[in-house]
């Protein structure tokens, strides 16, 4: 305990705020061999560049900012590199970052030391620079490019606090892990960080998450059957907890286990039905929603309406029966809404799907 205390201290002297990994998965980690030695090293390294600097106070603080900034931001942006361009585990990501970083702290202490340092010195694995400069550029894109909102974005971080507020000081409502969709509906920029208003995954109301963990996924394309998908997503829970906290207890859940190929692992899938609509979770990510009774509707289009309505609300369908039994809007490759009607042309049966892709 006192080992991991030791080595868990530069966290905790380095860097008030949070950072993308957790405590526990710190702590899982540091029960692993290699990263614990890397871990150490590191540790001994930063004592030894504070003490070289420890009569230059400006240097000193210069490199305990640099610091802070990698292990609040650096490191997992270097990991999430590693892992995506290498296909490398999320041990051995972290564990290279940090060797990489203990490697590189002699010379930023240097640099520092002869005043030849840069505002902005660029900390990346030595081996793997080009990969490890990746994550900043995206982020670079991401806060500079126009998001039209509503849009779809992922989480690119483990355990990423979701605040009341933009900004580390407010308080955390929820917790998103990599991977977990977000429906975005504004930006503000806090002392030169984007910081992206979010509709909250697990309950009613807003999150606010910072832009350091968004991906755009899916930018609004203006058109209707896109805003229409995002009401789905909102209306209906992106995940079964925000289901619940809207609508209650389901009527019924079933739970199963099913083999995808083309990711080759085997996935969770969840359905909760309600008295008028069901709803199919994939992974814990909304992926299917029908519409069974009158009671529950796709933004303004409900059964028993008729088919010009649709297209008034949606325009022209992207597949139109022939016989005009069915209309099919296109939002996205993946992604689409069915419409069914009667001989009459009156909407008998609704759904909206997102397809699992590899």
């Amino acid at each position: 305990m006192k080992k991991f205390l030791l080595a868990l201290s530069l966290v905790l002297v380095c860097c008030v705020n949070a950072f993308a990994l957790s405590d526990n998965e710190y702590a899982q980690l540091m029960k692993n061999t290699a990263f614990k030695r890397a871990d150490q090293a590191l540790s001994k390294a930063w004592k030894a560049a504070q003490t070289k600097l420890s009569k230059n106070k400006n240097a000193l603080d210069k490199l305990r900012q640099d610091q802070r900034e990698w292990i609040k931001n650096g490191r997992d942006e270097e990991a999430e590199a590693l892992m995506d361009d290498n296909g490398w585990s999320k041990l051995k990501a972290y564990t290279e970052a940090t060797k990489a970083r203990t490697e590189y702290l002699p010379k930023l202490a240097q640099e520092f030391l002869g005043g030849s340092a840069k505002a902005e010195p660029k900390v990346k694995a030595q081996a793997q620079e080009p990969q490890a400069k990746k994550p900043e550029q995206a982020k670079a894109k991401n806060n500079k490019a126009k998001v039209n909102y509503p849009a779809l974005a992922l989480c690119t971080g483990s355990s990423v606090r979701l605040r009341d507020n933009p900004g580390t000081d407010s308080e955390i409502l929820a917790r998103a892990d990599k991977g977990d969709m977000l429906v975005l509906l504004k930006d503000q920029s806090v002392n030169g960080d984007i910081w992206y208003a979010a509709d909250n995954p697990v309950a009613e109301g807003t999150v606010w998450i910072s832009g350091q963990f968004v991906d755009i996924y899916s930018n609004n394309n203006g058109k209707p059957a896109y805003k229409l998908a995002l009401d789905v997503r909102m209306n209906y829970g992106l995940k079964p907890d925000k289901a619940r906290a809207l609508f209650g207890e389901p009527e019924e859940v079933t739970r199963d286990k099913f083999f995808f190929d083309p990711a080759g692992k085997e996935l969770t899938e969840e359905v909760l039905i309600y008295k008028n609509f069901e709803l199919r979770y994939v992974e814990n990510r909304l992926r299917h929603v029908e519409i069974l009774q009158g009671g529950a509707a796709f933004g303004s289009l409900m059964l028993g309406q008729e088919a010009d309505d649709v297209v008034k609300a949606l325009g022209a369908p992207t597949v139109r029966a022939e016989d005009d039994t069915s209309f099919t809007y296109e939002v996205t490759p993946n992604e689409s809404f069915l419409f069914e009607f009667d001989e009459d042309g009156i909407i008998t049966h609704m759904t909206w799907d997102e397809y699992m892709d590899s």
